[in-house]
Order: structure tokens, then sequence, then C-alpha cells
């Protein structure tokens, strides 16, 4: 069984009602964005585009990241974030009796991710109570990724295409995968590198599908998306429509939230999640048994400082990398039996 995500613990004990919506602002560099955007939607939290556009110049900053003021177990530290990179990204807690416990989970959550990425103390606020999915049409803009790609967002039907780049139109801010990861784009750059024309694809935590968009838009013949989350696959199947890749099960597409046979068989397996979850898919769920005689194992979200964790993996599962790919601090691997 391929098993993904996280499970989030409800709290328990009764809060007071706060009343008014609440709007939650963090600061992040450029790196950091889609981990905090990935953080709010695994707490199932409305999660707007990163605003704000990187600029030549500036200088760094050093910020006090004090998680919990009332939890003595978490210790103020020191983050450094380079101050002609700052974006904001937000997220809103509706009124209501669980309203403080939910925001006491985003704060401890954004303290334990500050250790891996800039992330500001978090500012919490009452603000008028509108549509924050619009906030993502105010700064979501198209870019370019890898040599073939063109990330739009949905909305922008008038948008141009360059000539020669596949686009991939996509609702983001609702599921991981908005390609302002160096993750997500190393994947995309490695499925460009791939021949991929008629391949069997299974996308392992699919997330937006956006990796199982690209490598349809690429010549696949059929890729099955897998993920844990709830909310992630009908984000997959109205991403789809926007693509005008037919979604289900015998479409080309095909989300999928069960655990997958065992004679389960594919020529691309593509794994886009953190270092120990792909060892532990490794290890304990038989992901290697997923890719055909002759298929490939593509592996990513992994810092470059625990690439040998998964290397060493999988070694042990009999795959050997042909391929790596690197930006900035991340790393890509490309693996096959050998």
């Amino acid at each position: 069984m391929i098993r993904t995500g996280q499970d989030i613990r409800e709290a328990s004990n009764a809060r007071p009602v706060v009343a008014g919506l609440l709007q939650i602002s963090v600061s992040v560099d450029t790196e950091g964005a889609e981990a905090v955007c990935s953080l709010f939607n695994e707490l199932n939290r409305p999660v707007t585009v990163p605003s704000g556009t990187p600029h030549a110049g500036g200088s760094r900053a050093v910020i006090e990241a004090t998680g919990f003021p009332d939890d003595a177990d978490l210790e103020p530290h020191e983050v450094t974030m380079d101050m002609a990179q700052i974006l904001s990204v937000k997220t809103f807690v509706a009124p209501g009796p669980d309203a403080e416990a939910v925001v006491q989970r985003i704060r401890e959550g954004l303290y334990w991710l500050s250790r891996l990425h800039p992330v500001s103390e978090p500012t919490v606020e009452v603000v008028e109570d509108k549509d924050w999915q619009e906030a993502w049409k105010e700064h979501y803009a198209a870019f370019a990724v890898g040599r073939l790609f063109l990330i739009q967002p949905a909305w922008d039907e008038a948008g141009a295409t360059p000539a020669g780049r596949h686009v991939l139109r996509l609702n983001p801010g609702m599921a991981f995968g908005t390609g302002l990861h160096p993750s997500t784009r190393l994947c995309l750059v490695l499925l460009e590198e791939l021949d991929v024309q008629g391949a069997r694809v299974l996308d392992v935590g699919t997330g937006s599908g956006i990796l199982a968009l690209g490598a349809l838009k690429l010549g696949a013949a059929r890729v099955v998306a897998t993920d844990t989350d709830p909310t992630a696959l009908p984000v997959v199947a109205e991403n789809a429509s926007y693509n005008d890749v037919a979604c289900g099960p015998a479409g080309p597409l095909v989300p999928f939230a069960g655990s997958l046979p065992p004679s389960a068989e594919f020529d691309v397996v593509v794994v886009n999640i953190l270092p120990h979850v792909i060892v532990s898919l490794l290890d304990h769920d038989s992901l290697a048994s997923y890719v055909a005689p002759t298929g490939h194992l593509l592996l990513s979200g992994i810092i470059d400082g625990r690439r040998a964790e998964v290397v060493d993996a999988l070694q042990r599962h009999g795959f050997k990398v042909s391929l790596a790919r690197h930006e900035e601090d991340w790393v890509a691997l490309l693996a096959a039996r050998g």
C-alpha cells in the first residue's frame, strides 16, 4: 500500500469562540512559499498565492521565530531572510469555537517549518469576510518551467502560449503543486528528459496533479494519480478539466485513493514528497515493486544534504541513480534498476 500525507489531529479541548474572519500572514522567501502553502493545505486551510515580487538588491534580516508563546518546549530561534526575496503567504480561519485551536496548530506548524525554511513569525488579524480565493487572481501569473512547460492560471485563457511549450493550466492554492517550489520544477525538468511517449506513469502524492498533467502533455498514455489527502483528488479532476484531459477510470488520468494492487506496474513512478517519506515508501510500502523491469523512479523533494539516505535506500532495492538535477539546495533523482 502506498501511504502519503499526514494525519492532522483535532484539538480535544473546547476553545472560546473567535468572532470575525482571521487572516494569518507570514513572510517567506521564494523557496519557502510552497512549503508554507503545503502546510496550510495539510491543515485544510484556504491559502492565497504568495504576493510580492522578488527584486534585485536588498539586504538580509534576522527575525526571531518564537512559535507558541505559551509552550516552553518551543525555543525561540533566529531566522535569516533575504529581504530581496520576501513574499507574503496568507490563510484564513473562519469564526467559531475551534478558531483559536486552528490558529495554534498553524502557529506550531509554521514554527517547525521555520527550522527548514526562512519563515517569519505569523501575524494574525481580523479582516473583512470576502472571497479569499479571488486573492489568487491578483498575484498569480504565468511562468515558464524548463524548456517545454508554461504554468498558467486556469482563468488566464487569453494568455499567449510561447511556441514549443506545453501549457499547464492550474487553479493554485487548493493542493500542493503550483510549480513555485524547486522540487516541483525539478520533476518537470526530469520528465522532459525522459521519453514518456506512450508510458504508464504513477504519480505518488499528486497534490494538484501538476506532474501527472505534465507527463500527459509529454505524451504519456496513462497516469494514475494517488494521494491520501481527501481534498487532492477533486482538485486533480478540476485541473484536468482546465487542460481538456479526460479524468476517470477509463480516461488517460486516473485519480486513485485506494491501495494499488500488487500486480500494478508502471514505466515511470514519480514521487515528490520528502526524503524520509521516500525512504519509508521504498522500505515499507513496496514502492519499487510498481516500477517495471526497464522503468524509472523519479524522486524529488530532497534537500541536497539528505540525498545520501535516499540513494542508500534506492541501492537496497536494486536501483542506481542515472541522472540528478539541482536547483538551489534541492535535488531530484532519476533511478533505474542496475
